[in-house]
């Protein structure tokens, strides 16, 4: 893996982890959040939580 730069609208998600479409766009937002995600094997998601908060 090599790390490349893409535009904000150009964030290649489909070729990065499931939750990150989830919790990277609030990071580059630059909200603070907490969150949890369980996954069934490397590809599933089966439940998870996303909240902003004030504070970490």
């Amino acid at each position: 893996m090599q790390p490349q730069w893409f535009q904000l609208d150009e964030v290649p998600f489909q070729q990065m982890w499931p939750d990150d479409v989830f919790w990277f766009p609030l990071v580059l937002q630059r909200k603070l959040f907490r969150g949890y995600f369980k996954f069934q094997g490397q590809d599933t998601i089966v439940e998870h939580t996303l909240k902003e908060v004030e504070e970490v």
